[in-house]
Parts: structure tokens; C-alpha cells; sequence
């Protein structure tokens, strides 16, 4: 399936702030909804309320948050409506979490999203003997985006271990250059066979195609950098060129960070990449880690 627009990590913050502010009485101590998420954190009951509902869709989302690492690199897209989030791992795993409501299909993406995180097979149903596990999750997440603020994302680090695909790499690539970034795609599209196509929405759609075609938009470009991530780390069929492909894009990451105009440049995005995305998420998960009284 083929998704615009911004990218899961970023996405899924934005859905996770603006849902708090839909519930600013959760976090107004002495509140009735306060008390009676507090209560249910500590002992399990209350499932029934409203509040307490809503709540525990707030701290599945922060779940899939860090679904594969601080990028939540396992989630191929989010699709926020009018009434719900959908989440799609694979093309065929989505669930969807209504904003109101405790439907079936609500609780049955809960359960999911908490078996993926934390192992749990029935958390709507027995929520207590989770919360402790669950809690333990999202500190050790808290822990490691103190981590990353606390040590400077070094470009000269990683450029000292850059011979091999990772996460990390695609954050750099997106840093670089439109005009750059389609000329390189142009080179991958002759990596590709020519029956290799992507999923669409309505019709499938060639990789050749999409990668070969030039963009001058930065979030167009993006969904190439995006596409060439779910090769490596989403793909659901072995694909005999992704060795050849790895090789390409690590040689053209290397020589791209050899100039010094680019080393800059990249640098300085990596610095807006803290300020704009790790503080912010740190801030929101310690608000929420530091205001109820989670089992210890």
C-alpha cells in the first residue's frame, strides 16, 4: 500500500497530543476522571467508564509509538478519521481504535497492540497483571529518549559504521537534497525489474515507475525514501535485488556525507530532529509516566 504524507513517527505523536488535549480533565489532579484513571492503574477496575477507556486508547497508541525503536520502524502507516485511528502493521494486519466508544473491534485492537508490546494475550479482559509490564515498557522507552538527548546524535559516529543497512541510515537519506535524492532514484529504478510492482490503493503500481519519476516536493520524495525503507524492513516476499540495492544506497550515502556542504547540512537536521521530534515525545511520555500512580 502506497501512503503520503507525514511519516509514522512523527504521525503518531501528533494523534497522541492532540488526543490529550481531547481529554485535558485526565491530567487535572482531583478530577473525577483523574481519580478514576489512577484507580484503575493501580488495581484494574473502573474498565467500564468512559475516561478510563479513552485512556487506555491514549496508552495503546504510546505502544505503537515504540513498535520497533524510537521510530516505531514495525508500523507501516496511521490513518486518522473523524471517529478512529487505523493502524496497519503489514497489507494485512490494520486495526482500528474508535475514539469513543469500547466496540468490539476497539477492544480487539487493544489486545493486539498490547500482545505486540509486551507479550500479553488478554489485556482487555485481565488489565492488572499487565500494568506492571506495561509500565516497565514505556519507562525503559522513557529512559532511552533521555538517552538520546542526553548524547548528541553523532554524524561522525555513524558515518564510522555506515556499511551496512539500519534504521538510522534512512534518517540520514532523508536529509539530503531533492535533486540528489532523484537522481539516485533514478539509478535505483534500474536496480528494479521491470514486474516488480507496489500494492495501490486502487491498481498496482511499478517501482520502476514511481522511483524513476522526478519529484520537486519534499514530502513526494519522501514517500520514495519511505517505499525504499519498506523494501528493506517491511517486505512480505524475498526480493533478489535488495543486496544490490543495499550496496547503492550505503556507496551513495558514504559519498554524499564526503562533502562538506552536505555533512552540514545533514548535521544541522539531525539537531532539528531532537529539538523537533525526541524532546517533544519525551515530554509527553514523562508527563504521562510522572502524573499517575503507575504499579511499581
Amino acid at each position: 500500500m502506497i501512503t503520503t504524507g507525514t511519516p509514522v513517527s512523527i504521525a503518531v505523536f501528533e494523534w497522541l497530543t492532540w488526543y490529550a488535549n481531547q481529554h485535558v480533565d485526565w491530567f487535572e489532579r482531583g478530577t473525577e476522571s483523574f481519580n478514576a484513571v489512577n484507580t484503575f492503574l493501580v488495581s484494574g477496575e473502573g474498565l467500564e467508564q468512559p475516561c478510563v477507556q479513552n485512556f487506555i486508547k491514549l496508552m495503546a497508541v504510546f505502544l505503537v509509538a515504540f513498535d520497533g525503536g524510537i521510530f516505531a520502524t514495525n508500523v507501516h502507516s496511521l490513518f486518522a478519521s473523524d471517529t478512529a485511528l487505523a493502524i496497519q502493521w503489514t497489507p494485512t494486519v490494520r486495526y482500528e481504535l474508535a475514539y469513543d466508544g469500547w466496540d468490539r473491534g476497539t477492544r480487539q485492537a487493544v489486545d493486539y497492540i498490547v500482545r505486540r508490546a509486551i507479550g500479553f494475550d488478554s489485556f482487555v479482559s485481565t488489565p492488572l497483571p499487565a500494568m506492571h509490564i506495561l509500565a516497565s515498557f514505556l519507562r525503559r522507552y522513557q529512559s532511552e529518549l533521555t538517552q538520546q538527548l542526553d548524547v548528541t546524535f553523532s554524524l561522525d559516529s555513524f558515518c564510522k559504521k555506515q556499511d551496512s543497512i539500519r534504521e538510522d541510515l534512512f534518517v540520514i537519506l532523508s536529509a539530503f537534497p531533492i535533486l540528489n535524492l532523484n537522481q539516485f532514484y533514478a539509478e535505483v529504478a534500474e536496480i528494479l525489474p521491470d514486474e516488480f510492482y507496489f500494492e495501490g490503493h486502487r491498481q498496482a503500481l511499478s517501482a520502476k515507475s514511481f522511483f524513476l519519476r522526478p519529484v520537486t516536493e519534499s514530502m513526494l520524495v519522501l514517500d520514495k525514501v519511505k517505499m525504499h525503507y519498506n523494501l528493506h524492513f517491511h517486505s512480505t516476499q524475498t526480493l533478489p535485488f535488495l543486496a544490490a540495492l543495499g550496496e547503492k544506497t550505503t556507496q551513495f550515502v558514504a559519498s554524499m556525507l564526503a562533502q562538506q556542504a552536505i555533512y552540514d547540512q545533514v548535521n544541522q537536521e539531525l539537531q532539528q530532529l531532537q529539538r523537533d521530534q525526541l524532546s517533544p515525545k519525551l515530554a509527553l511520555l514523562t508527563l504521562v509516566m510522572d502524573h499517575y500512580r503507575w504499579p511499581s
